[in-house]
């Protein structure tokens, strides 16, 4: 029997939100492209694939009474393949669990309750999955990381 595979390639950005008269500010992801390779586990199952080698990292210098929050969202005309994101071992902050990331949606919270000026990370993993309707193929997604005010 032949093998179904699909390839699906992670391109991450950050941005920061500031306020008026914000201190200096960090995100980052790295590294900032992954790839992944969907195969099939067991024949006539959906085509499956994890990366958990990502790393998020960020500060807030601002003083002030409130939270920060790190939001994510993805642009990928004509997605086919499922997509999540989940922040693992977060330092200084409330992993939401687990994200899915679809075109056209708006960001979604993943980690809240950042306090400010204590650095803060988390480990990322990706999980996607798609089904042999999906078709084959290779799908990007522009992942975007936006750190704000919560």
């Amino acid at each position: 029997m032949g093998r179904l595979a699909a390839s699906l390639v992670l391109l991450c950005l950050w941005s920061v939100i500031p306020t008026v008269g914000a201190q200096p500010l960090s995100i980052t992801v790295a590294p900032g492209a992954v790839g992944m390779t969907l195969q099939v586990v067991t024949p006539g199952d959906s085509l499956r694939a994890s990366d958990g080698g990502s790393r998020l990292t960020w500060y807030d210098r601002r003083g002030g009474p409130r939270f920060s929050k790190v939001t994510v969202s993805t642009v990928c005309p004509g997605q086919r393949y499922a997509l999540r994101v989940t922040a693992l071992g977060v330092v200084n902050g409330t992993p939401t669990g687990t994200v899915e990331l679809i075109d056209g949606l708006p960001e979604r919270d993943l980690v809240l309750n950042i306090a400010h000026r204590v650095d803060g990370s988390s480990m990322l993993r990706y999980d996607a999955a798609a089904s042999p309707a999906d078709g084959r193929g290779p799908e990007t997604h522009v992942v975007t990381y936006t750190f704000t005010r919560q």
